[in-house]
């Protein structure tokens, strides 16, 4: 397809006869644009034609810029894609595994560095980055510095020492996040697949930009201050992004937020690779939103198994305590049968009784007194004539 010519009439949007086929009307073509439409290209040829334009551009061949690192990710492959920016704009920036490991000390989140490469469009997605070949370090961010000096000041404050457990089976999760976007789905629907029983209350607040630090203490805050229901575990998070998206998270009055909370509090903020001070402050730091629902709520499958398992334990250990048990009362019959007195008048033994009393010793007699037998077969009667000690070697 040509170029799309230069003298187009935009108020009447019809192309010059002189530019080849009739482009503006449907019935010559199988498909395009209706009669009427202007000259077009496609997007595909949009993309090559800014690919030529930058390739041609000697001085974007060969480029120092100037900026910060951010969304500084290692992904599974050694490639890096981070994002360079200033106060005002960022770009894409391509770099290969190779030259992440020849500047791996320099390429760091947050770090203010000077780049150096060649400028290309992808033109699959119609964008353009630097393609970095050497990084030179030129000093820490400022927002870098704002964390760690946070950091430093809040930890010396011992913010970051109060660890409280969650409560091992809650009836209710509050969650303080975006209403809009996945975040919030994951998190429902990791909760309620786990754990049915669960109740969930939703504090919709922003997550980026001016404001969100605000909003967010808000989120907190009125989950705190409701008396029935209330939340037995609080969810705070959001889902990835570069520092300066997940910045609301890093804000003082977020961290005393979450330290004044009385309701024990997971943060839950970006990716594995995040870290933001409400990481540091929060009684639990779950790597993502959605690890937050299976750190606070039990799997209910688990807990089917733990029960199944329990029941088979205590069958079992009842099964062994009655045998037991048997084997215990067969010894005690056997003991009080051997201890019976029918079975000891049987061998030649008698008992004799003095009144309502069995005597025991000739001291509990006297010449005279009128005693009674039993042998194994019946009893006799009798006065005693005479009472004899006997004498037992000492």
């Amino acid at each position: 397809m040509k170029d799309s010519p230069s003298n187009v009439d935009p108020s009447s949007w019809r192309a010059s006869e002189k530019d080849g086929p009739d482009r503006t009307n449907g019935t010559t073509q199988e498909s395009g644009p209706a009669v009427g439409t202007p000259v077009y290209i496609t997007v595909s040829e949009l993309n090559r034609k800014v690919k030529m334009t930058i390739a041609g551009n000697r001085e974007l061949q060969s480029v120092w810029v100037v900026g910060e690192l951010s969304n500084v990710r290692k992904n599974v492959s050694p490639h890096l894609f981070p994002r360079l920016k200033d106060g005002r704009s960022e770009v894409g920036l391509v770099i290969w595994g190779d030259v992440v490991e020849t500047f791996a000390s320099v390429i760091k989140e947050g770090a203010k560095v000077l780049v150096h490469g060649v400028v290309r469009v992808y033109e699959p997605r119609g964008v353009y980055q630097v393609y970095v070949d050497e990084v030179r370090e030129l000093g820490i961010g400022e927002l870098y510095v704002k964390f760690e000096e946070l950091k430093k000041k809040l930890k010396a404050e011992g913010l970051f020492d109060q660890k409280r457990e969650l409560p091992r089976f809650p009836k209710i999760v509050g969650v303080v996040t975006s209403e809009t976007g996945a975040v919030i789905h994951d998190i429902l629907r990791n909760l309620t697949g786990r754990y049915p029983p669960i109740q969930v209350i939703v504090a919709a607040v922003q997550v980026q930009g001016q404001g969100a630090a605000e909003d967010i203490v808000g989120g907190i805050q009125a989950l705190n201050a409701l008396e029935a229901p209330r939340p037995d575990v609080l969810i705070v998070g959001r889902g990835g992004g570069s520092l300066e998206d997940l910045w609301a998270f890093n804000e003082e009055v977020v961290a005393r937020a979450l330290f004044a909370s009385k309701i024990p509090t997971v943060s839950a903020v970006g990716h594995q690779t995040d870290f933001t001070i409400a990481d540091f402050v929060a009684d639990r730091r779950s790597a993502t939103p959605t690890e937050a629902a299976v750190d606070v709520v039990p799997d209910k499958e688990t807990i089917f198994r733990r029960l199944a398992d329990t029941r088979e334990s205590l069958v079992t250990d009842m099964d062994r305590f009655l045998d037991e048990l048997e084997e215990e009362t067969a010894r005690v019959a056997d003991l009080l049968e051997s201890l019976n007195p029918a079975k000891i008048l049987q061998r030649g033994y008698a008992v004799v009784s003095h009144g309502e009393t069995h005597v025991t010793s000739i001291s509990e007699l006297s010449v005279g007194d009128a005693v009674s037998v039993l042998v194994k077969d019946g009893s006799f009667e009798g006065d005693v004539k005479r009472l004899r000690r006997v004498r037992r070697n000492a």
